[in-house]
């Protein structure tokens, strides 16, 4: 009787130990280091709260693209970053065929892009956005 109980105790602790999983899908990514990738967000006009889809392709050779909700590349561009700060200009070559600026603030430790988003060189007088680098769990 008593290896029995020695037995249920041990079969006990192995059922434990086996129902513990290494479940790594709560654990927050880590934030991007560098503005490379693919980021997706919204934008507002004026002073509205950004509610509109925008999306970028950042290229480590300082070339930008304009992606659509469908990922589809609808514009190209430059970009710099100095710090914290990041720089853009790019044409929209659908449906406007315009000219925008982007000016913005990386967060790493939010994994964030937020600032100002304006018509021609003009980085301020279009609005702002904030985007998030897709596949980053933003956790704040």
């Amino acid at each position: 009787m008593k290896s029995f109980r020695i037995y249920s105790l041990l079969l006990l602790a192995l059922m434990a130990i086996a129902a513990c999983s290494n479940d790594d899908d709560d654990a927050v990514q880590p934030a991007p280091t560098s503005v490379e990738g693919t980021w997706e967000g919204k934008y507002g006009n004026g002073t509205k709260v950004p509610d509109w889809f925008m999306g970028f392709e950042i290229d480590p050779n300082g070339v930008i693209h304009e992606l659509n909700e469908d990922g589809k590349k609808i514009g190209k561009g430059v970009w710099t970053i100095s710090g914290d700060q990041f720089l853009s200009t790019y044409h929209n070559d659908i449906p406007y065929n315009s000219n925008y600026s982007l000016k913005a603030t990386f967060i790493k430790s939010q994994g964030t892009l937020k600032g100002t988003w304006g018509f021609g060189n003009k980085d301020t007088d279009g609005g702002t956005f904030e985007l998030v680098r897709k596949g980053v769990t933003n956790k704040r």
